[in-house]
């Protein structure tokens, strides 16, 4: 067994002694053996140093000065089957840039499996390719050829991560289940299960494509992870919860400008609008959104209004329209009209005195009485037929009005308070045929106890005029 041998060179440089590499060293991606592969855009591949014997050795992994890597390499990893004395460093001067690997050690020692490791991100389109070299960059081990493609932004991704099983890094396979939920804890299953068998995990880290369909818009959403030993027993539900982040590209594309915009239509794609849709040629547009819509393109028009011709309320004869609305609203379709008007016609007019007659005739005759201030005027109802009039006693015919009072009052007063000039407090005129009795003012009384007058005048003036109490006249 070789061991690492240091030894001093001017400018105090220390370099290590170069060890052979047996054949036995190669590349590999997942610990399997590739000579070519393909990559998308922003993929990333784990690109591992194996070896299967137990020899120490040096070498380098990387891509040649004049070759274009299209990506980076970063976060490289030795492992312990590389020995307890293994290293891999970086290395950015001509002829190569990737990394220089030693693997070495007593305690452990190199065995067979996984030394090294390094993570590649392709980023440009093109073609490259990773080499190992041996320890005196003269012989070129292996190598993958490596061809990168654009993206086509699909639904799937790749989701990388690290496992601990009993606070040690996993190693060999497992099965993964993974879930999309709406929230970090409890909440609604948006996506999944997606069950994933057989995953290698190497030191703890392992790389799964996932793809749960067109499920993922401006919504968070969190990630679940069950996980077994392959095929062993019950899935561990890992916590918490893995919130899930938009990649690079898939931020770009929320913010894409106008001239990243693919498949646009000819009348767009020179980002000019060209006066609006009403001189619009671009045959994709529909004609029916040129110009606004045109009476003929609206569909479904009820029948009264197909024609185009605004008929009015008044000739609308469309069955579908409601005679409610025609014409405005008849007086016949008015619910709830008080009895009053019901019947269509305007009592409220001034009458005439005929009319008036009928109204005491109707209305008066099925009784009333007068009240002043809540008390009644007279014992008894008006009292009205056809030819006569009774207040507060019966009608006669004889007595065209007959009034009567049953308290110390005045069955009739009158009052005429003019100034000057004649004035009547009652005027009564009789004009009779050639025969017969005619009274302008009769008057009678029967009375058993006091004074009784059929007729009572009384003339009270300090004037010179002449008054009179009665002035009655007759003719014939």
């Amino acid at each position: 067994m070789k061991s690492l041998i240091l030894f001093v060179v001017p400018c105090c440089l220390l370099l290590p002694l170069s060890l052979p590499v047996s054949a036995a060293v190669y590349l590999a991606v997942d610990g399997q053996q590739y000579d070519t592969l393909a990559l998308k855009t922003g993929q990333e591949l784990l690109i591992e140093i194996r070896s299967d014997d137990s020899l120490p050795y040096t070498a380098y992994a990387g891509f040649d000065d004049g070759t274009a890597p299209l990506g980076s390499t970063h976060h490289p990893a030795a492992f312990s089957a590389a020995g307890n004395l293994a290293s891999i460093s970086p290395v950015s001067a001509p002829p190569l840039r990737g990394y220089y690997v030693n693997a070495a050690g007593v305690s452990p020692a190199p065995s067979p499996g996984l030394h090294f490791r390094f993570a590649y991100t392709a980023k440009e389109v093109g073609q490259t390719i990773v080499k190992l070299y041996d320890s005196t960059l003269s012989t070129v081990l292996d190598s993958i050829a490596i061809t990168v493609e654009s993206e086509q932004t699909g639904t799937g991704f790749t989701y990388q991560g690290r496992l601990l099983d009993a606070n040690q890094s996993g190693a060999g396979l497992y099965d993964f289940v993974f879930t999309v939920f709406d929230s970090p804890s409890a909440g609604v299953v948006i996506a999944g299960a997606n069950t994933l068998e057989d995953v290698q995990v190497v030191d703890g880290y392992f790389a799964a494509v996932l793809d749960f369909g067109d499920v993922f818009g401006s919504e968070a959403r969190w990630l679940e992870i069950a996980v077994r030993p392959a095929g062993d027993g019950q899935y561990t539900t890992l916590s918490p919860r893995q919130r899930l982040t938009p990649a690079p590209q898939a931020a770009y594309a929320a913010r894409a400008n106008w001239n990243s915009l693919d498949n646009m239509p000819a009348g767009f794609a020179d980002g000019i609008d060209n006066a609006g849709l009403s001189t619009e040629t671009d045959p994709t547009v529909p004609a029916s959104i040129k110009d606004g819509l045109s009476w003929s393109e609206i569909l479904d028009l009820p029948a009264g209004f197909a024609d185009g011709v605004d008929n009015g309320l008044l000739t609308e004869t469309d069955p579908t329209v409601a005679a409610s609305v025609k014409d405005g609203i008849a007086w016949g379709e008015i619910q709830g009209i008080p009895a009053g008007f019901a019947d269509n016609v305007d009592n409220d007019t001034v009458f005439s005195e005929t009319q008036i007659e009928g109204f005491i005739a109707n209305d008066i005759s099925d009784g009333y009485i007068p009240y002043d201030n809540g008390a009644k005027l007279v014992s008894s109802p008006f009292v009205v037929t056809a030819q006569d009039a009774a207040i507060g006693t019966t009608v006669n015919s004889n007595r065209k009005l007959n009034l009567r009072t049953d308290s110390d009052a005045y069955g009739f007063y009158s009052e005429n308070a003019i100034t000057y000039g004649d004035k009547y407090g009652v005027f009564a005129m009789a004009t009779g045929n050639t025969s017969g009795s005619s009274y302008g003012l009769f008057g009678s009384s029967s009375s058993g106890l006091g004074h009784n007058f059929g007729v009572w005048g009384e003339a009270n003036t300090a004037t010179p005029y002449t008054n009179y109490g009665v002035v009655g006249s007759a003719s014939n």
